[in-house]
């Protein structure tokens, strides 16, 4: 049944409202936006009339860094961005937008050693190098509470921001744990959210070394 670019994008992120956590349905706004830009480039009105070929012309201009404001991508980035597009055409096969099976002519590009690897990930050596500086020239500062939490919890940035000092066991209280513990909890409401939403709420054990510099920061900071 016709239906424009726009107005299937916009049908994709209402359903996907209440699934996706805030900072995904962003990113996934972001990334449609240069599919919806290329259908206006090349006069697709209806979504009816996208073909594979189509597709694959999007995977190349997208590749390339066609858009206003973009910039050729590297192909983790380029995954990323054509699995999101993978996902709404599935959904726009479930509205009548496209034929059910499109998604599938959307193949993903395959990543081969280190391709995958975001230079953003701070390696494990050098975290413990910093961990270490910290803890003889900050010990108990902000930066250094910060990096041992990230390190013993595994938890996201975010996550470890939205702590609240109600969520901190340092006497080890909690029936779980026999030690230490953080709550990381889901907090929209005060700009705390997690990526997962309530499923993410979860109880994180930590180390009695890490408890005692967390008790320094209270207590001085």
């Amino acid at each position: 049944k016709p239906i424009s670019p726009v107005e299937a994008v916009e049908m994709y992120h209402d359903a996907k409202a209440d699934e996706l956590a805030e900072s995904t349905l962003q990113s996934n706004k972001h990334r449609l936006r240069a599919f919806v830009q290329f259908c206006d480039e090349e006069e697709i009105e209806n979504l009816n009339d996208l073909s594979g070929r189509d597709l694959y012309k999007y995977r190349i201009w997208r590749r390339e860094g066609n858009g206003d404001g973009r910039e050729a991508i590297k192909k983790v980035t380029l995954k990323g961005q054509l699995a999101t597009l993978r996902s709404f055409l599935r959904f726009a096969g479930e509205i009548d937008a496209v034929p059910p099976t499109m998604y599938e002519q959307l193949s993903l590009p395959e990543l081969k050693g280190g391709e995958d690897v975001s230079e953003s990930t701070l390696d494990p050596e050098r975290a413990i190098e910093i961990l270490d500086y910290l803890e003889k020239a900050q010990p108990g500062s902000r930066d250094h509470i910060i990096m041992a939490l990230l390190w013993e919890t595994g938890a996201r940035t975010g996550a470890v921001r939205g702590l609240d000092l109600e969520d901190i066991d340092l006497d080890g209280s909690h029936p779980r744990f026999s030690g230490p513990a953080v709550h990381f909890v889901h907090r929209p409401e005060t700009g705390t959210p997690l990526k997962n939403q309530k499923k993410g709420t979860r109880w994180n054990r930590i180390s009695e070394k890490a408890a005692a510099y967390i008790e320094d920061y209270l207590e001085f900071h």
